[in-house]
């Protein structure tokens, strides 16, 4: 509890320090960012490519419909941290327009992006 309560802090404290509106703009924006193509990734998994199929006894087993390189699904990692870096760049520094446009509606681009990303790397990755 106390681990949790330091990083909490150390995450996110200077949010409080200004108005509602900084806290909405940055803390909630980044997460929901984040979230935004992690949910994606979900969907367009599920959705697309298991058709709304899941076999819960399949998740635990070793070598299974689940069971990716070394347990690891290499297309939701290059997705997630390309679209971060893309997402993210103008907290980064980098200021192109259309960067700043999409990491402005940064949950649902990140949405749209990471399922489509998803989808063309199972494909490309010839997984499961």
């Amino acid at each position: 509890m106390i681990i949790a309560t330091v990083i909490g802090l150390a995450l996110g404290a200077w949010s409080f320090l200004g108005s509602a509106y900084n806290f909405v703009d940055n803390w909630l924006l980044a997460y929901g960012t984040a979230l935004g193509i992690i949910v994606g990734i979900n969907v367009a998994d599920y959705v697309v490519m298991k058709k709304f199929s899941l076999d819960t006894n399949a998740i635990f087993i070793k070598n299974s419909k689940y069971w990716y390189w070394k347990g690891i699904n290499p297309a939701s990692l290059i997705t997630f941290a390309v679209l971060s870096l893309i997402l993210y760049s103008p907290d980064l520094g980098l200021k192109v327009g259309f960067l700043e446009d999409l990491a402005q509606v940064g949950p649902l681009s990140g949405l749209l992006m990471g399922m489509m990303m998803y989808l063309v790397l199972m494909k490309v990755l010839k997984l499961k």
